[in-house]
């Protein structure tokens, strides 16, 4: 029995690293692209300031998708035994379709058509404000379950494997100057979203893993569309106070 016991164990362990090379091949042939639903409530308001979009800069986005193993648990009993591997994966911009820096820049002009009380124009000499936007930080990370289950009852053997998928978490620091008449001004946003996995674990490994990776791009994309909603409200507070020459 217990040299059955450690062939089972080294039988799974092998196993699970062959899952772990097809894992990180397959999260990798995926692109999704950002988006999510413009339905804030249109400001009606005078739209005579003139704003321009000076410098965007990044370096927020790891250029590849990463997976790291985080946690290794194995269980061998003699009737049952458990191996579970647990990988860490952040999202990278192979995984877009478009680049975040324009998804971003991109999404901040459509959402001042609707709710920016200004008019955003192309040359900054034209412009009352010229508004530089510093994307400081942006990662969406989630953990994704391998486990493989061995029983055994006396002349019969059993094996069952299964995957888990988990919440998408996106840390995001967005950095805004806004040059105006009077001066300078500059903010820092820091947002933390979790956008909650509601998949099934019953399905297919690949539609799993699919779904997997999309919803850690939900989870930018609505953690972009707060940030860019924040950034608009206090615009339009800056540019209404701002004093006249």
């Amino acid at each position: 029995m217990r040299k059955i016991l450690i062939i089972s164990v080294v039988g799974m362990i092998l196993c699970s690293c062959s899952s772990s090379k097809s894992l990180i091949k397959d999260l990798s042939k995926y692109s999704f692209l950002l988006g999510y639903p413009y339905d804030s409530d249109i400001i009606e308001c005078e739209r005579n300031v003139k704003i321009a979009i000076g410098a965007v800069r990044t370096d927020s986005i790891d250029l590849l998708t990463y997976v790291n193993k985080t946690k290794r648990s194995v269980y061998p009993f003699i009737f049952y035994n458990l191996f579970k591997e647990n990988f860490w994966v952040r999202l990278g911009q192979n995984s877009l379709e478009q680049s975040f820096p324009d998804f971003f820049l991109d999404s901040f002009l459509r959402e001042s058509f609707r709710t920016g009380c200004y008019t955003v124009v192309n040359d900054p000499k034209e412009a009352d404000f010229v508004i530089d936007l510093i994307l400081k930080d942006c990662k969406t990370e989630s953990v994704y379950q391998m486990k493989n289950q061995a029983l055994f009852l006396i002349y019969y053997y059993m094996t069952i494997y299964n995957e888990y998928a988990f919440s998408a978490f996106t840390d995001m620091e967005v950095q805004i100057r806004i040059i105006g008449r009077s001066g300078r001004s500059e903010k820092t946003y820091k947002l933390k979203k979790e956008m909650p996995w509601t998949g099934s674990a019953d399905d297919y490994f690949d539609d799993l893993r699919y779904d997997f990776m999309a919803n850690m791009a939900e989870s930018l994309s609505m953690t972009t569309k707060e940030c860019i909603e924040m950034i608009i409200r206090d615009i339009n507070l800056i540019i209404r106070y701002e004093p006249e020459e």
